[in-house]
């Protein structure tokens, strides 16, 4: 049967988003199988959505004045062009984009101690998705900051199989690893030395995202 060239290309595009999605989710969980970050894509500047310099601006409103930040997967480093004068910012990620920056994978055991920055405040905007097992990061943040404010694009609670099993493919084809709820999250940072303070909202109207305030506990 010969298909008709408009019908042939109507499938042709259909049947790629569908292969490269596959393809994603198949590295995905590959790199969350063997706990590795996909340093190939965030090596590369490009990968980087303009619009998350939305969600940095609304990071550094959250930030007190005077305090000394550390952002985790610095990237652009956008945030330190948004901060308060008066504040010390020092980023890290897995890459060098600068003399001033850290280098360290998350996803890598043991994670390193950051005491001698006396640091005020840790910052991940768009990171935790990323990290194979989130559960140890923040007891280990809770002897390095005081103050941890995170982005975080939460599961929903709830859902039927059908539609949790949609969702989840729908967030490993993002490169994500993880799939904590809102509940979740609040719980394993609590468990870990923190208070949830209070929740922001970035981005677009109809997408937008989260980003979570947590202080240490007293």
């Amino acid at each position: 049967m010969i298909i008709p060239l408009p019908a042939a290309y109507r499938l042709t595009t259909a049947v790629k988003p569908s292969l490269n999605k596959l393809r994603l989710i198949i590295r995905t969980l590959r790199y969350r199988l063997l706990r590795q970050t996909d340093t190939t894509r965030w090596k590369d500047l490009r990968n980087f959505d303009p619009s998350w310099d939305l969600r940095t601006q609304a990071v550094a409103h959250l930030i007190p004045k005077g305090s000394r930040i550390i952002e985790f997967g610095a990237g652009t480093q956008c945030l330190a062009s948004c901060l308060d004068a008066t504040c010390t910012y020092i980023p890290a990620d897995l890459v060098r984009r600068g003399s001033n920056m850290m280098v360290f994978d998350l996803n890598n055991r043991p994670l390193p101690d950051l005491r001698a920055l006396d640091l005020d405040v840790a910052v991940f905007g768009g990171v935790l998705e990323y990290i194979a097992d989130i559960r140890d990061i923040p007891q280990w943040l809770s002897g390095q900051a005081s103050l941890c404010i995170a982005s975080y694009e939460c599961s929903t609670p709830g859902l039927r199989t059908k539609e949790k099993l949609l969702e989840r493919l729908s967030r490993i084809s993002n490169g994500w690893v993880n799939h904590y709820t809102e509940p979740e999250l609040k719980d394993l940072f609590r468990a870990g030395g923190f208070d949830f303070h209070s929740k922001a909202q970035w981005g677009l109207p109809g997408s937008e995202g989260s980003i979570f305030v947590f202080r240490k506990l007293q």
